[in-house]
């Protein structure tokens, strides 16, 4: 009989979320518990995918509903759930497939929800406004999107949609004069880009504008092997139906206790606000989004718990759980921000190092030229980092047995000397602000 399932090898990065992570970031029970229970058994994609796929979607149905946390002196901030997500991972790792089973079940539930791909500035506006200002912008490849936005002729398409973020009003005028506009918006994106993309179509002045720190990014290894995709029909068709009846059209009112809150804001100001010297600017714009999107993320907790009891409230407290929830995936997000940031947004030197260390922890006896190639640098400059990595510790070689070439030397073989160690134990080290 076939193999149809098994465990895979990939080398583990500091920006990598295990599955066993995810376990307490989601509630015990309601649509989120449900789903991700279900998505496992879709696709091999990690289930930190699944849970950036499905909180982001959940985000779109709740587009009419907010979230007030509630300050002591009876004051309240209030704020939209829409989320940005990125899904980060090498090619194969199943980006898309854990979008899929998402943009089917909101599609199940309204058609309408699903933006189209023509991401113009004229066409987002127009097409946001007449659906209500609600929708999801979708992309397999985020890197279509980050291109798009740097042609001259869509340059304004970050702007606008850094106006959506704020969440309305959007005005445009025609050229007919006329007006398309909308008061209320509640745009949410999502794609998948591989880290070594999002570093070729991003700088750091892109970290510091606003537009890359509002995105969650989720970034995952693959680690399991699922011989072909699936879904059940019928499982899908009860998501959407619980989305309708549920969260879709209803402005519900998400009540974040100051008591609740402080769950997510003592964490915030202890590990961010507290620490910010201790990182780049560019990652301290990211740092600084973690508190609303702690909240937001224990709102859509708390809104996936929803039960037939409180069907008719407007009012939903969220409650202690839904906090814990959410402060474990800001803390992950934390994680991920400051180990991506060294990946795709460090110096072209560092770059090439974690490239050639990737490439060994995953080939062992490596030729020159082998790492060369993989790493697109010159044989010459690989053979001067695999002496200091060699005279480091860090890198061993042997002769290869193979040598077709009698009268010159043997080439070598390179492999990390301690090949069971995770590749972030070996990589540059990131400033840490966890715990």
């Amino acid at each position: 009989m076939e193999k149809t399932s098994g465990r895979l090898r990939m080398p583990r990065e500091s920006w990598h979320v295990e599955d066993s992570e995810v376990e307490t970031c989601v509630p015990e029970t309601g649509f989120l518990r449900e789903y991700i229970e279900y998505a496992l058994t879709t696709t091999d994609a990690a289930a930190w995918f699944h849970l950036g796929s499905i909180l982001t979607a959940l985000s779109v149905a709740a587009g009419n509903s907010d979230y007030y946390a509630v300050m002591p002196d009876g004051r309240y901030s209030i704020h939209g759930l829409q989320i940005w997500s990125m899904l980060v991972g090498l090619s194969g790792t199943r980006k898309s497939q854990s979008m899929d089973p998402t943009v089917r079940i909101l599609y199940g539930a309204d058609p309408n929800l699903i933006m189209p791909t023509d991401a113009s500035e004229e066409a987002l506006h127009d097409t946001l406004c007449a659906r209500g200002g609600i929708g999801l912008v979708q992309r397999d490849e985020m890197m279509t999107l980050l291109a798009q936005a740097r042609r001259s002729y869509t340059q304004g398409l970050v702007g606008k949609l850094l106006e959506t973020y704020k969440g309305g009003p959007i005005a445009r005028d025609t050229k007919s004069g006329g007006m398309v506009s909308a008061d209320r918006v509640r745009l949410s994106l999502i794609g998948g880009i591989p880290p070594d993309t999002l570093q070729g179509h991003t700088s750091r002045n892109d970290w510091r504008s606003g537009f890359l720190p509002r995105f969650c990014f989720f970034g995952a290894r693959r680690v399991r092997y699922m011989e072909f995709p699936s879904k059940c029909v019928a499982t899908e068709a009860r998501f959407s139906a619980w989305i309708r009846e549920y969260v879709l059209g209803r402005s519900l009112r998400l009540v974040i206790p100051y008591e609740i809150a402080k769950i997510i804001s003592d964490w915030y100001r202890d590990h961010v606000e507290l620490r910010s010297h201790l990182v780049p600017d560019e990652v301290f714009s990211t740092l600084t989004r973690l508190q609303v999107k702690g909240l937001q993320i224990a709102a859509l907790c708390a809104l996936s718990r929803v039960t037939e009891q409180a069907k008719e409230a407007r009012d939903i407290a969220v409650e202690e759980q839904d906090a814990r929830c959410a402060l474990q995936v800001i803390k992950l997000f934390h994680k991920t921000t400051l180990g991506l940031f060294t990946t795709v947004g460090s110096t072209p030197e560092a770059t090439e190092e974690n490239a050639m260390m990737r490439w060994l922890s995953n080939h062992p006896k490596s030729t020159v030229r082998q790492i060369a190639e993989a790493a697109g640098m010159s044989t010459r400059h690989v053979n001067r980092l695999l002496i200091e990595f060699n005279a480091a510790g860090v890198v061993d070689s042997v002769p290869s047995e193979n040598h077709s070439n009698r009268r010159g030397p043997k080439p070598r073989l390179y492999s990390l000397v301690n090949d069971d160690n995770d590749i972030d134990d070996l990589l540059p080290a990131v400033p840490s602000i966890d715990n």
